[in-house]
């Protein structure tokens, strides 16, 4: 007879079971009127295990401020706010340092706010991603230490349309 064997007990078995989405409320807005946007990015641990958090990221649409004091849920401490000079947007990032883990088949948000006054014809993408301890993943193939949402939580302002009618002679 075999014994079972028992791998990394209370690690978390690999990436793929770690899912980042992310929303905004409201999801548009009156063009040129300074709104106040609340984004929540959901951290879903799919694993049997806590897997501890590093970092999460946020990359704000252009024209985007991020509100000071907003930040709230799975990590309450203000975010480090700097100019990404490549993208020419704000980025935000909570160092968590392993310090909080997503449990066991759960979800935990971040949530915060940023404002903007919205332009006529623009759509406003925003991009989070979520980095944890590589350590804790059992036979994790190389970079599976983070999640990223894409361009997701877009406000969508409305479009014009010019339209031009042309008289014709009578068809």
């Amino acid at each position: 007879s075999t014994d079972p064997v028992t791998v990394g007990k209370g690690q978390p078995a690999c990436a793929a079971g770690i899912l980042v989405t992310k929303t905004v409320v409201p999801p548009d807005a009156p063009i040129g009127v300074q709104t106040v946007f609340t984004y929540t990015i959901s951290i879903q641990n799919m694993t049997p295990f806590a897997v501890p958090i590093e970092n999460i990221y946020d990359l704000l649409p252009p024209t985007f401020t991020f509100v000071t004091g907003s930040s709230s849920g799975f990590w309450p401490y203000a975010p480090d706010v700097n100019w990404d000079t490549n993208m020419q947007r704000w980025r935000l990032r909570w160092n968590v340092n392993g310090d909080a883990s997503v449990g066991a088949n759960s979800t935990v948000t971040q949530i915060f706010q940023a404002r903007a006054t919205p332009q006529m014809g623009l759509d406003y993408h925003n991009d989070a991603w979520v980095e944890w301890d590589e350590a804790s993943c059992i036979s994790c193939p190389p970079d599976q230490g983070s999640a990223f949402t894409g361009s997701s939580a877009t406000v969508l302002m409305p479009k014009i349309y010019d339209i031009q009618v042309i008289a014709g002679n009578g068809q």
